[in-house]
């Protein structure tokens, strides 16, 4: 198992999907005001790429910058690992996802369902070349995380690829 990969993998994932970019940096003026709209610049094609990628996906968790700004995040690291009980050399790695979303991102199109639904979306369909099938375990609301901001919590089961 390599973890280093596996974050790495899911790093790109993540934050090489438009939907998912455009969902945690466009605010929206009411509920269908769409941020997926054309009417919005793509993010990938921004010349500030790389700076709002790096405030909206970290691999801590992690409220740098919450304090008078209002925005969306989304926090993944390790969880616990364990073997798959079949074989001592293949271990399944939890990741967990935190989405914290500011209350008025939320209150205006339900933003952090929005998100959940696109990382769930991301994690279960793609093929990954680094660990095989991924489960959704539980998910759970972190409640206030900072002042006007709440999040929700959902671990991811990775299975490992086993070469041996």
């Amino acid at each position: 198992m390599n973890m280093t990969k596996q974050m790495i993998e899911i790093y790109e994932a993540l934050s090489n999907d438009e939907t998912l970019l455009r969902l945690l940096y466009y605010p929206s003026e009411h509920l269908f005001d769409d941020p997926l709209s054309n009417d919005k610049e793509n993010i990938l094609e921004r010349s500030d790429r790389l700076e709002i990628i790096e405030d909206v996906i970290k691999f801590t968790p992690n409220t740098d910058g919450f304090d008078g700004n209002k925005k969306c995040r989304i926090c993944f690291y390790a969880g616990k690992r364990q073997t798959d009980g079949r074989n001592k050399f293949s271990k399944n790695q939890e990741y967990i996802f935190d989405i914290l979303v500011h209350r008025s991102f939320h209150e205006k199109d339900l933003r952090m369902y929005k998100i959940a639904d696109r990382i769930n979306e991301l994690l279960l369909t793609r093929e990954y070349s680094s660990f095989g099938e991924v489960q959704e375990l539980t998910a759970e609301s972190l409640g206030q995380i900072a002042e006007d901001y709440f999040g929700y919590r959902t671990p991811y089961l990775f299975g490992e690829l086993n070469d041996r």
